[in-house]
C-alpha cells in the first residue's frame, strides 16, 4: 500500500498537529512552517506510516504522539535559530555545583539580588572575575535557598553561613552526625529541584534580558571549572 499524502485525515491530522504546537510559542514559530516539518518527516518515514494507516483502525491516535513530538522539535529549532542559541543549551544544576555556589552565595558581598519588579538578576560592583553568568548563578541559588521549607533553608543557613560543622549541627538537631549530613543533602538536593532545567523559554528570557549569546555553554564550562 503507497501512501496517500492527499488522505483528508492525515492532511487534517498533520494541521491540527501543527497548530496545537505553534501555538504554544511566539508568533515567529509558525503553523505553516511546523506543518512542512511534519510533512517532511512524513515523507522520510513513509513505509512505516503507510503500515501504521494500513494496519491499525485508529490510526491517527497512533500517529497523533509521534508527530507532536516531531512538530514540538520543529518549533524549537525555530525558536533556538530565532534567538541565537543552541538546542543544546538547557543546563541542569548538579548537587555539586549547588554545594559550590552555595559557599559563595552568603559570604559574596558584591552582588545583592534586585529588590521588587524588575529583570531579577544581580547587581554585580564590576568584578570582571565574577560578573556575568556565575554571578546570574548565585542569584539562581539564592532564590531557590529562600523558598525551601523552614527546617532546610536553617539547615542551609547553618552550614553555608555560619559555617556550622556536622558535629554541631547534630546537637542543634539532636540527631546524629550521619543523619544531619544526610539531612543536609536533601536540602542541597531540594535546591536542585527547584533550580531544575533551563526551558527554551527561559533560553529566550536570558537572551532579552543580558547581552550573553549562550549562558548555559557558559554554565557549562563553570561546572567543568567547579567539577574538576
Amino acid at each position: 500500500m503507497s501512501l496517500n499524502l492527499n488522505n483528508p485525515e492525515l492532511v487534517a491530522l498533520v494541521r491540527r498537529v501543527a497548530h496545537s504546537t505553534s501555538s504554544s510559542f511566539p508568533a515567529y514559530v509558525t503553523s505553516d512552517d511546523v506543518e512542512q516539518d511534519i510533512w517532511l518527516w512524513v515523507l522520510k518515514n513513509k513505509a512505516s506510516v503507510s503500515r501504521v494507516i494500513r494496519d491499525n483502525e485508529s490510526w491517527p491516535a497512533m500517529l497523533y504522539s509521534t508527530m507532536a513530538k516531531v512538530a514540538h522539535s520543529s518549533a524549537m529549532t525555530e525558536e533556538a535559530a530565532t534567538n541565537r542559541y543552541s538546542l543544546d543549551d538547557t543546563y541542569e544544576y548538579s548537587a555539586k555545583v549547588i554545594k559550590t555556589l552555595l559557599e559563595s552565595v552568603f559570604d559574596y558581598e558584591d552582588w545583592q539580588p534586585s529588590p521588587g519588579p524588575g529583570n531579577g538578576m544581580p547587581k554585580a560592583k564590576g568584578q570582571a572575575n565574577e560578573t556575568g553568568d556565575r554571578t546570574a548563578m548565585l542569584a539562581d541559588v539564592n532564590r531557590a535557598v529562600v523558598g525551601l521549607p523552614d527546617d532546610q533553608y536553617n539547615l542551609i543557613i547553618w552550614h553555608y553561613k555560619y559555617h556550622k560543622s556536622f558535629p554541631e549541627l547534630a546537637s542543634i538537631l539532636e540527631v546524629t552526625e550521619n543523619a544531619a549530613r544526610l539531612r543536609l543533602n536533601r536540602a542541597v538536593e531540594a535546591i536542585r529541584r527547584a533550580l531544575g532545567k533551563k526551558t527554551p523559554s527561559e533560553m529566550r528570557e536570558d537572551f532579552l534580558r543580558r547581552s550573553v549569546t549562550s549562558n548555559a555553554s557558559a554554565n557549562y564550562h563553570n561546572q567543568r571549572n567547579y567539577e574538576g
